[in-house]
């Protein structure tokens, strides 16, 4: 079934299962038009799948007192559900199915999902998270790991070169924070207030996040050397960041979305990045605006015996910012983990 381009995936949370249980949950949008104080439950008919990401959509209709309405239901990512042995097929269209999680405030029939009764009585998590149990007499499916066996029992730890999960977040995180949580300038306050979340969000139309807004990313990362420069390969929206250590500089650059990145050891542990000539509108994912002008500064510092690498952010643009903006976050080793593809898709 197909919904209107405004109705897509506006504020649906993507539950990050890739490390403890209490993992962040991260959305591609604020989740502020949902009222979470108050779990509603209903049932119906799923008349529509999909199975893609940025985030699940079901499409169910419930009949009450002789009326039908149609409900968009709002769940993870295909990359987190994978994870979660949750696939295409465990869902269909006829189904009668029970639902329950959080009504937006601002569309009707909109439901930010996170239980749902299958048919023959298993009860899955479609948001993710620590999901309290919504019907106790339901069979709960049980979610795995995301870890191939074969893969985990043949890596080999190599520095930076390895595959990172994403571990925990700093207080106070940037992606999706609101304007009060950033030094911003007259001129950025002035652009935040003419953005509109229902329009103007890019990764709503699959276009994959730039600098520094990419390094929000809750999926794997992998470096891998190729000749003297390094990749930086993230899971989400399927990014490849190159990071010059050749010599290379930025001025004859072109700008682009991930800007250019200029790469050097400061030590054997710690690879400390700069990279300038991005051309990404914005900051981060609800709204915030950056200049043509701004700067990133980046330290990616390997622990070996702890299996972590931290990673310090600072954020430079005389424009948006009225002073630099810093942010540190954690990845972890997890043998066997992968970086899957992401393949976003617009639903039509």
């Amino acid at each position: 079934m197909k919904i209107k381009k405004f109705n897509r995936m506006i504020a649906a949370v993507v539950a990050i299962a890739l490390w403890p249980a209490s993992a962040p949950v991260v959305a591609h949008h604020s989740t502020a038009e949902y009222d979470q104080t108050v779990k509603r439950e209903y049932a119906g008919e799923v008349t529509g799948v999909f199975w893609k990401n940025p985030h699940v959509i079901l499409h169910v209709a419930t009949t009450e007192n002789g009326a039908t309405e149609e409900w968009t239901l709002e769940g993870a990512s295909i990359s987190t559900q994978t994870r979660r042995g949750l696939t295409a097929d465990i869902v269909k269209v006829g189904d009668q199915v029970r639902f329950a999680g959080y009504v937006s405030t601002r569309r009707a029939n909109d439901m930010l999902v996170e239980n749902l009764l299958l048919p023959d009585g298993r009860e899955i998590f479609l948001r993710g998270g620590n999901a309290s149990v919504q019907w106790p007499d339901a069979t709960r499916v049980a979610l795995q790991t995301g870890i191939d066996p074969e893969l985990a029992s043949q890596a080999e730890a190599d520095g930076l070169f390895r595959i990172w999960s994403w571990g925990r977040l700093q207080p106070g995180w940037w992606f999706f924070g609101d304007t009060g949580n950033f030094p911003l300038t007259e001129a950025a306050l002035a652009k935040h207030a003419e953005w509109n979340e229902f329009t103007d969000n890019l990764q709503l139309e699959c276009v994959a996040p730039g600098m520094p807004n990419t390094m929000g990313n809750p999926y794997p990362i992998e470096f891998v050397q190729e000749g003297s420069n390094i990749l930086m390969r993230a899971e989400e929206f399927d990014v490849t960041r190159t990071i010059h250590m050749d010599g290379s500089t930025a001025e004859n650059a072109m700008p682009s979305h991930l800007g250019f990145s200029v790469g050097h050891w400061e030590n054997e542990n710690t690879l400390v990045v700069s990279t300038s000539k991005i051309n990404y509108p914005y900051f981060n994912r609800v709204g915030v605006s950056q200049s043509e002008a701004v700067t990133t500064l980046e330290k990616f510092i390997v622990d070996d015996a702890k299996g972590e690498l931290h990673y310090e952010l600072t954020v430079t643009d005389p424009w948006a910012l009225t002073e630099p903006y810093n942010w540190k976050a954690l990845w972890v080793w997890r043998p066997g983990e992968v970086v899957a593809t992401y393949d976003c898709t617009v639903e039509q």
